[in-house]
């Protein structure tokens, strides 16, 4: 990967962790969304954020993007099981008619964790290509 590429996308990886974070808050704090118990499951999600955001901002080390990238599949099944039809069956997700901030959060998310894991898909695969590259020959 040439040299230019690495810190891109660490800062587009930090970059992407910082909205999951923000959007984690705008919808805890939204009028209308859940009760003491939900808003605060996103404000921990929302800290849970924080240090994958530091790591890819710091030290975007191949373990950092493994890392990320583990939180970010856990969030993107989260949001699947959230909006699947079984969620509102049970009462998991609200159902409400109309886009509602729970709604534009739960959307934002899935967007959100599917481009990051692009962005650690990109990075550790080309981390492992210049491993695994053999080397010139050396006499």
């Amino acid at each position: 990967m040439p040299g230019i590429a690495r810190p891109l996308l660490a800062e587009a990886g930090a970059a992407v962790g910082a909205l999951c974070v923000a959007l984690h808050v705008v919808t805890a704090v939204a009028p209308g969304h859940g009760g003491p118990l939900a808003r605060g499951v996103l404000l921990a999600m929302a800290a849970g954020c924080l240090p994958c955001i530091r790591g890819l901002w710091l030290a975007p080390t191949s373990r950092v993007w493994a890392m990320t990238g583990v939180m970010y599949a856990a969030m993107l099944v989260a949001h699947l099981v959230l909006l699947s039809p079984w969620a509102a069956a049970t009462g998991l997700h609200h159902g409400a008619s109309g886009l509602t901030w729970a709604d534009l959060g739960m959307w934002g998310g899935l967007a959100l964790a599917a481009v990051q894991l692009v962005l650690v898909s990109v990075v550790l695969v080309a981390r492992l290509g210049t491993v695994a590259a053999p080397g010139p020959a050396r006499r």
